[in-house]
Formats: structure tokens, sequence, C-alpha cells
């Protein structure tokens, strides 16, 4: 608990304003208060230090926790500080505080930090510690609400500051406090009369960020501050998109209970349940279900969850969608089928899947006619082809310009797929459109393990 700041302490800023050089480094992002006010106090010996370091004296006191910053004064008097420790850079990074610069007003990183103590010696000092940073519009309570400093925002308030305030790229504090996670702020702000709901420049608002990041308890924070829950971003992205996306249940449990459509489509037209069988998240999938969503229904391009679940390998979601009622051979605009596509990424177990709902894993794309074997040994997946020969499909069957699966797998120098082919009966000699054989294309690779199958297959050489 921070020590109360005694009444008696006067701060002074002729200090500020003195060309005298002051201690290079001291704790004032770790709330040392007594630093604060020995830099806010008339300078003594003590304190004019050399370029080399702190006099040891008042390094005790200003340095104790390891100098994570670097101070200087400047003539109009205003104190800055500079982050000068690469752990706290990267913070900086990955906590996203691009709106704050490295470089920023003490009041800010005072905020930022949680230390009231400091701001309060600040303020009585004649600082006006509501001032926003100049480049970002970036202010302390907006820093408060990132840190997660009720205390501080509520310090801020009772001087005045505007609560709501957005940075230059309109975000605001109640958006960064979502962002964050800290509900205890969005309540602050709620009651200093904050619009919970504004959105910042590109459309996002506090909920679509909540739900992006599983914050529930802030979307409920903010659904019993009357905000839409469901009000899309510019993309016409909605929480309930977001947080399909990203596995959040908890959170879709929030929006459908205060009554937003989590079938909602973006502008692409891919849908929350899109999102979730792309992710493999199969909860959410049953949220949405069981929300009376239509777990069947295709972007823009075609593309359905079936084929976004097979593509990325989620056969529990397959299975959910299956059992749904969905079509789980539907392809997309370009002809590519679910089948076809487990085929391309290797995964036999949608395939097998696919397969026992009644799929045709030998449905061709209609753009060139590449069949899932032809893709299978194309990119070498001998699982693929046994699952696709299991299924009684040939798997001899020509794409569009004659090409053929065994002539893929003798060109790529796949030994094991052109040994499937083999045994299912497939002509391993069959030549392209243009004369090219399986037997030439392995010789031109230098696959001479592939040529050995095609020769004890009985190929002419």
């Amino acid at each position: 608990m921070l020590e109360r700041v005694p009444a008696s302490l006067t701060c002074h800023r002729s200090a500020l304003t003195a060309k005298i050089k002051l201690p290079q480094e001291y704790a004032a992002l770790d709330g040392d208060w007594r630093a604060v006010h020995m830099l806010c106090s008339e300078p003594t010996p003590g304190l004019r230090v050399s370029s080399q370091g702190l006099a040891s004296e008042a390094g005790q006191l200003l340095n104790g926790k390891g100098g994570t910053v670097q101070a200087f004064v400047v003539d109009n008097g205003r104190w800055e500080v500079i982050l000068d420790n690469v752990e706290g850079r990267k913070a900086f990074k990955r906590e996203h505080l691009k709106v704050i610069n490295i470089s920023c007003l003490t009041p800010i990183s005072a905020a930022l930090n949680g230390h009231e103590a400091c701001l309060t010696v600040l303020r009585d000092a004649g600082y006006d510690i509501k001032k926003a940073n100049f480049n970002t519009g970036a202010n302390p309570a907006w820093a408060a609400a990132l840190g997660g400093h009720e205390a501080c925002l509520v310090l801020l308030r009772d001087v005045g500051s505007d609560l709501g305030q957005a940075a230059n790229n309109g975000v605001t504090p109640a958006l960064i406090a979502a962002m964050a996670g800290h509900e205890a702020c969005l309540v602050v702000l709620r009651d200093a009369g904050c619009d919970l709901g504004q959105a910042a420049n590109n459309g996002n608002t506090p909920a679509l960020i909540a739900a992006e990041k599983g914050h529930e308890a802030c979307l409920v924070v903010l659904r019993d501050a009357g905000c839409d829950l469901g009000q899309a971003a510019s993309n016409d992205a909605t929480p309930a998109f977001v947080a399909a996306q990203n596995g959040h249940e908890a959170c879709l449990v929030v929006l459908r209970d205060a009554g937003c459509a989590l079938g909602k489509a973006a502008n692409n037209g891919a849908t929350p349940a899109l999102n979730a069988a792309e992710k493999g998240h199969e909860a959410c999938l049953v949220l949405l279900r069981d929300a009376g969503c239509d777990l069947g229904q295709a972007a823009n391009n075609g593309a359905t969850p079936a084929c976004v679940a097979a593509q990325e390998g989620h056969e529990a979601c397959l299975v959910l969608l299956r059992d749904a009622g969905c079509d789980l051979g539907q392809a997309a605009n370009n002809g590519a089928t679910p089948a076809l596509l487990a085929a391309q990424n290797g995964h036999e177990a949608c395939l097998v899947v696919l397969g026992d709902a009644g799929c045709d894993l030998s449905q061709a794309r209609n753009d060139d006619g590449t069949t899932p074997a032809l893709i299978a040994a194309q990119f070498g997946c001998e699982a693929c082809l046994v699952v696709i020969r299991d299924a009684g499909c040939d798997l001899g069957q020509a794409r569009n310009d004659g090409a053929t699966p065994a002539l893929f797998a003798a060109k790529t120098g796949c030994v094991a797929c052109l040994v499937v082919l083999r045994d299912a009966g497939c002509d391993l000699s069959q030549a392209t459109n243009n004369g090219n054989t399986p037997a030439l294309l392995a010789a031109e690779k230098g696959h001479e393990a592939c040529l050995v199958v095609l020769r004890d297959a009985g190929c002419d050489l």
C-alpha cells in the first residue's frame, strides 16, 4: 500500500526551471514519492551529479530500484521521463502501446504505473496532471485505464480530468480498459459519465475489443451500462465474430444473453461459425448451434465452415458440422471441396469423417479437374491416398491436361505414393496431353527410387 504523502511537504517549481544538472536516474516509475518531492524541491549540492552517475548519498534514495528511467528538465519547466530499460521497452511493445511514446509526460508515466502518490505530489507542485501527450493525444486518464489503476482514475476525476477524452486515434480510456481487461476501471469511467460505447476511428468499440481479448467481465459492465454489444466495426465484424474467432465461448454467452445476433457475417461473408471452425473452437460451434445459427453458411468466396475445418485439420469440428446437418461436400466457388482441401494439407482423419458422411472423395475441382487423389500425391500424403482408395475412388483419374496422381508422385519423388497407386492398379506409365510420363519427370528430377518402382511396374523407361 502506498504511504500517505505528508501534508507538510511543499514543492517548488524553481528547481524544475533552474538550469542545473539534476539526477539523471531515479525511481519515479517505481512510485517513490520522496524522489518526486526531492526533484520538485530546491536543489541541494548532493543532487548535483556528474554524467558518470549519481552521488552516493542521493543515489541510495533515487536509484534504489535499478534506475528504470532517465529524467531531464526542459526550459519550460516540463518534467519528462525516458524509459531506460530494455525490458520496459519490450513490455510497451507487447501491450501495443503505440499511442504512448517512449518519451512522455511524467504524469502519464505515474498514472500508467499506478502511482497516485506521485500524481498528488505533481498536482501540489502546480503541474497540470490532466494534460495529454501532444503527439498522441493520450492523457493520464488513458494511461491509468491501460494500467488498470482505478485509484488514479478517481484522483484524475476529482481534479477535473475528462475521463472520456480519446487519443488521436480515437481510442478512449474505456476502450483501452476493455482491451486490457480492467473492469474496475470501466466502472469508474461509467460512474464518471463516460460513454463506454464510443468507437475508435477504425470503428472498433470497447465491446468488440473486450470480446476479442476474452474479457467477459468487461462485457458485462458494458452491457449493464447500456452499450450495444452487437455493434459492428467498419468491416461489419461484430463482437460475436471476434469472440468465435479467438475461442472465447464465455464472451459468446454474454453476447447471446444480451440478445445479440451471433450469426451475423462480416463484409466478406465470413460468419462466426466459419471463424470457429477455422480455428478449431468446437465449444464455440456448439454455442452458435444452440443459439440457432446456420453452421453451414458460406462466405462470399463460397468457402463453408466445413471447408476451412477440413483445410486446417479440425476433424472434431467436422463431426459437429455433420451432426448439425451441414453438407460437408459443398464446394467453394472455385470447386474446391472439403475433401480436396483436406487432402491438400495432409489431413487424413478429416477425409475419414468426410467419407463417413457420404461425401464424394473423388470430386474434382471445376477449374482444372484436380481431384483429392491427385493433390494428395502432389503433396506427398500417402495416408490420404489410402483413405481415398478405401472409399472406392479411382486413384488414376487424370486432370484436364492429362496429368495423373502417378505423374505428380514421380515428379515430387514420393515413392510411398507411387507404391499405393501401383497397388491400387493405376497405370503408372500414362502420359499427359503433351506427352510427359511419370518416368520422364522422375528422371528429369533425379528421383532414382521412383524410377525403380516404375521399372518394376513394367513401365517403359
